[in-house]
């Protein structure tokens, strides 16, 4: 599934207001997804939709920008960004992207599940 509105919701994506966003220029809305194992909370992909209509120099009606903060064993917390490309990117692209750094990265969990 290509990433756009529709296809995020239907991918369990939620719609929210990015605060660190929301008053940009050219903003549209955010969507998250927050992703687990049986041990506990990994991450949260945020993906910043963009309306471009009004830049010539896109050629594009919209842009999506992915990114997911990371921590380490080492308590470190690092940010990953993916730029999308909306006329090829699938939802499975941006999320295997993600779990490949989290494994290779070793990350940390944001909280593990006491059962």
């Amino acid at each position: 599934m290509l990433v756009n509105k529709e296809n995020l919701l239907n991918a369990g994506y939620k719609t929210y207001a990015s605060p660190t966003s929301r008053n940009e220029p050219h903003y549209v809305e955010s969507f998250e997804k927050r992703f687990d194992d049986e041990h506990g909370k990994k991450y949260f992909i945020h993906l910043d939709c963009w309306d471009l209509r009004s830049l010539a120099k896109f050629k594009k009606d919209v842009d999506f920008g992915a990114k997911v903060q990371f921590n380490n064993e080492n308590g470190e917390t690092f940010d990953i960004s993916y730029f999308v490309r909306t006329s090829e990117t699938t939802i499975e692209d941006v999320e295997k992207f993600f779990e490949n750094i989290w494994v290779k990265m070793e990350c940390s969990y944001y909280e593990e599940f006491g059962y």
